[in-house]
């Protein structure tokens, strides 16, 4: 999990369950000397989610934050490309015409 936040990830891991194989490791990829760290995706879980017993529950709570982040995405892409224009009018910037493309021969005499 890359996360700056120090104080987040040791509340992600005060919800998981307590286990015996957890052991910390450093790398630079996903999948370094075929060691995968799951740990990583499971604190991300727990952090966004919570800890559930009820593997149905669970599911149905990942799939509607899965569902609002889409979502909240979209109103955020909507509002940019209104923005983003507005800000260029705003800062001064105006539409310019674009050029008639020269023709062929135009110029030749």
């Amino acid at each position: 999990m890359f996360h700056f936040d120090p104080d987040a990830v040791a509340a992600a891991l005060r919800q998981m369950k307590p286990t015996e194989n957890v052991i910390f490791l450093t790398g630079g990829e996903a999948n370094a000397a075929g060691v995968y760290f799951a740990l990583a995706d499971d604190l991300v879980l727990h952090h966004l989610i919570g800890e559930y017993d009820d593997q149905e529950k669970f599911l149905a709570e990942l799939e509607a934050f899965a569902i609002g982040t889409s979502a909240l995405f979209k109103r955020f892409t909507r509002a940019t490309q209104r923005l983003v224009p507005a800000a260029f009018r705003q800062l001064g910037a105006r539409r310019l015409k674009p050029r008639r493309a020269a023709t062929p021969g135009a110029n030749a005499r």
